[in-house]
């Protein structure tokens, strides 16, 4: 099993060690009483999150679980567990609640943790910029549209927070797309313009064990802001 990663995190996961992941899990349970952690072949990892203080986002994934995965936010001054369920209601109360602190150092990882963890109707909103994301679907054939794939960059810097270009891949397209990233870490997609479309594959991730409805759309969702 491939550790997850999130698209623009700068730097690497922690991996629990196996007391850690047992402690974990006994406190997570059945995920929506249909999946329990298997110790054997799981991974449990957890970063510390630089927006939001005495925060770190943790993800669990079981090797029968297919593609669920599940995630949360600890606050480790309250001990609040936080599920991220692929609604944005638990990353923004979160945020107002310990106080977000978003700037040009760490909007971009914070893009790319709110696109990942935030999920439209088909899913994912997954940044790739190139051909070595992990999160691009099995079977990605590599360097065909490479071209299509550009790091996220942060192209202005204002009042009203942050505007950010980034490549996207959602449902089975990938778009260039303009966000405005606000202060209070609200997300919102300005522009897209189609670059690959009916590319047959999708993300293959869910945070939920309960199936998303997929249906098709005549313009691209928008991230839940």
């Amino acid at each position: 099993m491939t550790p997850f990663e999130v698209p623009m995190f700068e730097s690497p996961f922690r991996r629990y060690s196996a007391d850690e992941a047992d402690r974990f899990a006994r406190r997570t349970g059945w995920i929506d009483d249909k999946g329990v952690f298997d110790p054997d072949g799981g991974i449990i990892q957890s970063k510390m999150l630089d927006w939001l203080k005495d925060c770190e986002l943790i993800t669990m994934q079981s090797p029968d679980w297919g593609d669920v995965m599940g995630a949360w936010v600890l606050n480790s001054a309250t001990n609040r567990l936080t599920r991220l369920d692929g609604s944005s209601g638990p990353i923004h109360a979160t945020n107002a609640k310990v106080g977000i602190q978003l700037n040009s150092e760490n909007v971009i990882s914070y893009l790319g943790y709110f696109c990942t963890f935030v999920h439209g109707d088909e899913g994912m909103f997954g940044l790739v910029g190139s051909d070595s994301e992990s999160i691009l679907p099995p079977g990605w054939p590599k360097g065909k549209y490479a071209e299509f794939l550009k790091p996220a960059k942060l192209v202005k810097e204002g009042d009203d927070g942050f505007h950010v270009e980034a490549s996207v891949f959602y449902s089975d397209a990938v778009f260039w797309s303009h966000f405005l990233v606000k202060r209070d870490g609200m997300c919102e997609m300005l522009d897209d313009e189609p670059q690959a479309a009916e590319l047959g594959m999708k993300i293959p991730t869910r945070l939920k064990f309960e199936e998303i409805p997929v249906e098709a759309a005549e313009e691209p969702a928008q991230p839940d802001a």
